[in-house]
């Protein structure tokens, strides 16, 4: 066999001058950067590792997923992920001089993968993460009750996890073993044991379905069905208070949001309560006294706590400031019962506002998104901006509605002006464009004159 003298790289000769503490790692970055191959120190790209493509998870990215209940949380503890993420760890060890004959004590830093994850150090990432206050917002419970939820599954049968055995066979775990298997760690792996002391492990290589475990312990989203008011077409009507917060906090659907996003539900809020305190946002209710929806006076939104959805606090239901209780929506069904926003104006007692909407036209109008603000008076067809979409959905809600004008002239004066108070930012539009814009479509939504007999 012939030898091939290995020579090290410009690359090899700078790690090995950090781990011998001649270098440290930023300079060591720095000197890379600027010979042209640069970062040493790398992360995967996440859309390489995508839980979602992934159909079966390790028993660390499936705690992960039950307890902190998103994407991001399982994709860090997937072990191919961590395999491919190398950064620099300090450590100390014998460099040998002098030809081999002694040894001198070092310190430096060497260039490493990230390393396994297991549930042990799953409960370490946690205790970091509460110390640091840095939960994901969309925990649910702790690591510990995870593994006890996900045990009780794997018992009772509602889900079926796959491992190797003693032999190495890739294999079902019987549903009738788990009563008796106990969870340890070895080399960096969890494994399945009947008894602490059993030489081998019953089972390893633990893997657990995706789709099973996204079913069980579902994910918490903004759904679609919970914005619909605000995204159905048209800008008449009223839309649910929460309907409306979840639009923004969603930037009118287009981002995937978490349901129980604390901060983000409050920042959503804040831009919303002013509008509707200075009465920018018109908001109406249904009075504790019954009857038809009124408008509410904008000044008592002014400061106004809000609860997150379906989570009233203590503090809101004994305290003494006004406050909103809200709820997502649902459907039409559900909001006309006992599903809506509400208003208590005092501690005790019932709601003295129910039903709370907030005024379509006017949260369109005021609340703006800034991917939205170049397209949003598009029609996407080629040639010069224009907002006659706007105003043709305008003018046929106007006919729904029954508040069409008794002339094309009336009907285009009025569209325009409701162009200009609607959508103060969209390209304005004259009533004689209007005119010859809709005129046919006016004529055949009039009614035909009676013939004289």
């Amino acid at each position: 066999m012939n030898w091939e003298k290995w020579e090290p790289d410009a690359r090899d000769i700078l790690i090995d001058r950090v781990r011998r503490g001649k270098l440290s790692p930023e300079e060591a970055e720095a000197e890379a950067a600027k010979q042209g191959f640069g970062p040493l120190a790398t992360a995967p790209d996440p859309l390489e590792f995508d839980p979602e493509q992934m159909p079966w998870w390790s028993l660390p990215m499936a705690l992960a997923w039950i307890a902190w209940r998103n994407t991001k949380s399982v994709r860090d503890h997937c072990a191919e992920y961590r395999e491919n993420w190398f950064h620099w760890v300090p450590g100390s060890w014998n460099v040998p001089t002098s030809d081999g004959t002694s040894f001198e004590r070092i310190d430096g830093y060497e260039l490493k993968s990230l390393r396994h994850s297991t549930t042990v150090r799953l409960a370490f990432v946690e205790a970091y993460l509460v110390s640091s206050r840095s939960l994901p917002v969309t925990t649910q419970m702790t690591v510990s009750k995870a593994e006890k939820q996900l045990f009780a599954a794997l018992a009772a049968g509602r889900i079926v996890a796959i491992a190797k055995d003693a032999t190495g066979n890739v294999v079902d775990i019987p549903q009738r073993e788990w009563p008796y298997l106990q969870l340890f760690e070895e080399q960096e792996r969890d494994v399945l044991k009947r008894d602490a002391l059993d030489r081998e492990a019953a089972f390893s290589e633990i893997k657990l379905p995706r789709d099973d475990l996204k079913k069980v312990w579902e994910e918490y989203l903004i759904e679609p069905y919970m914005i619909e008011p605000m995204t159905r077409a048209g800008t008449a009507g009223y839309a649910p208070f929460c309907s409306a917060v979840h639009w923004i906090m969603t930037e009118a659907g287009k981002k995937v949001q978490h349901l129980e996003d604390s901060q983000l539900w409050k920042a959503s809020v804040e831009r919303l309560l002013p509008l509707m305190s200075t009465g920018e946002v018109q908001i109406i209710g249904t009075p504790s006294s019954g009857g038809a929806p009124k408008v509410i006076e904008p000044q008592i939104f002014a400061g106004i706590l809000v609860s997150e959805p379906m989570r009233d606090s203590f503090e809101m239901i004994t305290g003494d400031k006004p406050w909103i209780s809200c709820i997502p929506y649902v459907d039409e069904e559900h909001w006309n019962n006992d599903f809506n926003d509400q208003l208590y104006l005092h501690r005790s007692g019932p709601a003295s506002w129910t039903h709370l909407q907030v005024k379509k036209s006017d949260v369109l109008r005021e609340v703006i998104f800034e991917q939205l603000k170049a397209s949003i008076y598009e029609t996407g067809a080629p040639g010069r901006p224009t907002s006659m979409h706007l105003v043709r959905e305008e003018f046929r809600a106007r006919y729904g509605r029954g508040e069409s004008a008794a002339s094309i002239t009336q009907e285009a004066n009025a569209l325009a002006e409701w162009l200009r108070k609607a959508h103060p930012r969209a390209v304005a539009v004259t009533p004689k464009t209007i005119k010859n814009q809709l005129s046919g479509e006016f004529r055949m939504r009039s009614p035909k004159p009676k013939k004289k007999i």
